[in-house]
């Protein structure tokens, strides 16, 4: 999608596309600097090395935020002043943020029976889903407490993330192959 609106995309395009969709990380200046000197290298555009087919073995959680005060400590509690429900885990920010980068991506995980926020994210945002597997544990949870400065503290329960199994594993690598 965004390759449509902007077919050949300059420096300033590629760095908004990393930094917002694909890498909230430090360096990725030399990421574009990679791409530019390998699409010249090539004689092609940078922008086909962004679109690509992901194959995404990840977690899926669902993530509960309260906005706190300040952080609980040992022994504390802590009132919050609110709570929000967000789809979430390493995983689906992965997969989501690749895809609307315009890869295609294909996930592969496990969710429970209370899976709907999770999957109709990951499918709102374009990505195949058809390697979730839905099992009797409730999906993968993070509760995150963040303050007023935004900090935060996270504890997280793996859920059905922890009920990945071999043949599905095997089948996220099928994917990788084709």
């Amino acid at each position: 999608a965004l390759l449509e609106k902007n077919p050949d995309p300059d420096e300033e395009t590629i760095r908004y596309w990393l930094a917002g969709n694909l890498c909230r990380c430090t360096g990725y200046d030399k990421i574009i600097r990679a791409v530019q000197d390998a699409a010249k290298d090539l004689a092609r555009p940078a922008w086909s090395f962004l679109v690509a087919k992901l194959v995404n073995l990840g977690s899926l959680c669902v993530d509960y935020v309260y906005s706190v005060p300040n952080i609980a400590r040992e022994g504390e509690t802590v009132s919050s002043l609110g709570v929000e429900r967000f789809p979430g885990g390493k995983g689906l920010n992965q997969s989501i943020s690749a895809s609307l980068a315009g890869a295609k991506v294909e996930h592969y995980g496990s969710v429970g029976s209370d899976s709907d926020l999770l999957l109709n994210a990951l499918q709102g945002a374009g990505v195949d889903i058809t390697g979730v597997s839905v099992t009797d544990r409730n999906s993968g949870q993070a509760f995150i407490q963040v303050d007023s400065e935004g900090r935060n503290a996270i504890v997280i329960e793996g859920g059905a993330n922890r009920q990945i199994t071999k043949p599905l594993i095997e089948k996220a690598l099928d994917g990788v192959d084709e």
